[in-house]
């Protein structure tokens, strides 16, 4: 979360608080500047071995990320 709080608005995070299992990431922007929606987002994290995220919930043109649920056992 901390790598992409540079790029993305992280919702529901204030100030140096932590995630707990998951965050919330605004790709409205992204999408705005160059086409890229939410969805091809997270196809790419499925081609690359993540977790598929949770898409548009609990806001639409978000990406719901659960860190836990990527990492190796």
């Amino acid at each position: 979360m901390k790598k992409l709080e540079p790029y993305f608005k992280i919702f529901c995070i204030e100030g140096k608080e932590r995630c707990s299992h998951e965050f919330i990431l605004d790709l409205t922007g992204l999408k705005k500047t160059t086409g890229v929606s939410e969805e091809d987002v997270a196809k790419r994290l499925i081609d690359f071995g993540f977790h598929a995220p949770t898409m548009s919930f609990p806001m639409p043109g978000t990406l719901m990320v659960e860190p836990t649920e990527s990492e190796d056992k």
